[in-house]
């Protein structure tokens, strides 16, 4: 790897660390890229070199933590556990790591940006769909890889969207909810999905 080549890594590494701390600590509408370039010590022109917007920059910021919850979940995916509602439990945690990541002043001030009809925004929520979709894929897949642990046929993509609803309601009422904890956040979506599974599933394979 050449001298430019270690030089745009190290910036780009400084940038999103510096983003990421903007963003905790006075949300993202408040945050500006000049001021990120000014605390990361770049150039404002080189900022936009590396990232066309603070949209792509938060898209970065998301996709990076995606993969590392990728990762893990497809080390999930493939372990040998005979029991459904612990590798369950298992995605649903990793899946939900990041929201705990940001305050909730940061997730309430970012949802009604995602539905603004702006170029930026649009491809924020693009992203943020796409992301949706593969954890909705990974509840799929591991409703497939135990169908028979389940005492009747369970459609896996419609059972996957369930197991999403269920987190999607449940995230926002902790989002808004300023007294709600990330414990009873999962101990709430944890309940949930023993209900949804309850009665569904073959004695001493849960």
């Amino acid at each position: 790897m050449g001298l430019r080549e270690k030089t745009k890594q190290k910036n780009q590494r400084r940038i999103l660390k510096t983003a990421e701390k903007k963003f905790k600590e006075q949300g993202y509408q408040q945050t500006s890229m000049t001021e990120i370039a000014r605390e990361a010590e770049v150039g404002t022109g080189t900022i936009y070199n590396y990232f066309p917007s603070k949209g792509a920059l938060l898209i970065t910021l998301f996709s990076n933590e995606m993969e590392v919850i990728r990762n893990k979940t497809q080390t999930e995916l493939h372990a040998d556990s005979v029991y459904f509602m612990e590798q369950l439990k298992q995605l649903l945690h990793q899946s939900l790591t990041f929201i705990e990541h940001y305050p909730k002043s940061f997730w309430q001030e970012l949802m009604p940006v995602l539905t603004d009809q702006s170029r930026e925004q649009t491809d924020l929520r693009t992203k943020a769909f796409q992301l949706d979709m593969e954890a909705i894929v990974w509840f799929e897949q591991l409703i497939e890889k135990h169908q028979n642990t389940f005492t009747l046929t369970v459609d896996a993509k419609q059972g996957a969207f369930a197991i999403y609803s269920v987190i999607a309601a449940q995230t926002i009422l902790y989002v808004y909810d300023q007294d709600m904890t990330y414990d009873q956040l999962l101990a709430n979506i944890n309940k949930q999905i023993h209900f949804m599974f309850d009665g569904k599933i073959r004695e001493g394979d849960s």
